[in-house]
């Protein structure tokens, strides 16, 4: 048997997706593209697009997982409540019946005390002894019954909230899915669509301080044009990483489309944005960049702008975007700042 240690990383990457096969179709759908890439890439000298590959592969096994994991995954998603309300109904139904054996063994109780005391003969005790020997049976017969019955109850209730608790983690997940770029991992513009005019409006109502920089890297296309498109991709996947490295957190970086991003500052003030800025701009010229035998040279044109009182998200945006041109129009590989 081949030990790992002496497989190629292309093999060992192929040996990870044999293990994570599933009867799944979106896990299959990683599968094939995981595939296509290793075929196409030196996984040695270009790990970066596998590696993310591979964890959306890993993700997408980890939920069919969670999915077919599931208690009650019988139960459609929609029928939850009902079910839910069936059988705490259920519980209620138990606990009244148990409650009415209750009161009539205790009002029985109370007659066979009066019954005794009142009785002259040796038969009627014994008679007395052997209906409350009887009843005291019954009773124990239907308390172990309703223990059973609440016991079924009580599993059934576990499962779906344990089920509940899974689709609720999955709609969580789904929804970072829906607002993370594929390629970078960084927020794509369905969130800056959704998360940036609530930080505007906090930033109004709380006088704190919220800047942007609009950025595209120069000459993207001739990249893809010249050295294809997986060099491409791997320029974003390495510019997204520096960025949060510069930044120090990953939630500042919105991928708007193809090579256009934008860094959202909350909290920082103006000059704080604009020394990261231009130190991520710095730190992408400083030297070539290297993609497996590749070797050429990149910049970015950004546009800076902070917000003004009582200054919507659009004008924001607008002054932003023109500082961005300008940046362009002055020969690219800068940082312009809107006044």
């Amino acid at each position: 048997m081949t030990d790992v240690q002496e497989l190629s990383p292309r093999d060992l990457v192929r040996l990870f997706i044999e293990v994570l096969q599933a009867d799944d179709e979106k896990v299959q759908h990683h599968i094939e593209t995981l595939e296509k890439l290793v075929q196409r890439v030196d996984v040695a000298k270009g790990p970066h697009l596998v590696r993310l590959k591979l964890k959306a592969l890993i993700k997408a096994r980890d939920a069919f997982i969670l999915r077919a994991g599931m208690p009650a995954a019988d139960v459609p998603v929609g029928d939850l409540p009902s079910k839910v309300g069936a059988v705490l109904e259920q519980a209620l139904v138990h606990l009244q019946k148990a409650d009415t054996q209750s009161h009539q063994y205790s009002d029985a109780l109370g007659t066979a005390i009066e019954q005794i005391r009142a009785a002259q003969e040796l038969v009627v005790l014994q008679n007395l002894s052997q209906d409350l020997i009887d009843r005291g049976t019954q009773m124990k017969a239907a308390t172990e019954q309703f223990q059973n019955e609440m016991g079924h109850v009580s599993e059934m209730m576990t499962a779906y909230q344990q089920r509940i608790a899974a689709l609720e983690q999955e709609v969580v997940t789904r929804t970072e899915e829906s607002l993370t770029d594929t390629l970078t991992g960084s927020f794509n513009r369905r969130a800056f669509e959704r998360n940036v005019p609530e930080l505007v409006a906090q930033a109004q109502r709380e006088q704190k301080p919220l800047s942007l920089c609009y950025i595209d890297l120069d000459h993207f296309k001739n990249i893809n044009d010249s050295y294809g498109h997986q060099a491409g991709d791997d320029v974003l996947v390495n510019f997204t990483h520096l960025s949060n490295h510069c930044v120090g957190h990953k939630q500042a970086l919105y991928r708007l489309g193809g090579d256009e991003f934008c860094l959202v500052f909350f909290g920082l003030t103006p000059v704080q944005g604009r020394e990261i800025a231009r130190k991520i701009c710095a730190a992408v010229a400083e030297k070539p960049y290297v993609y497996k035998e590749l070797k050429f040279n990149l910049s970015l044109s950004g546009g800076f702008a902070s917000l003004r009182p009582n200054e919507t998200l659009a004008q924001l945006t607008k002054r932003a975007d023109e500082q961005l041109y300008q940046a362009k129009d002055a020969g690219r590989g800068r940082i312009c700042v809107a006044e």
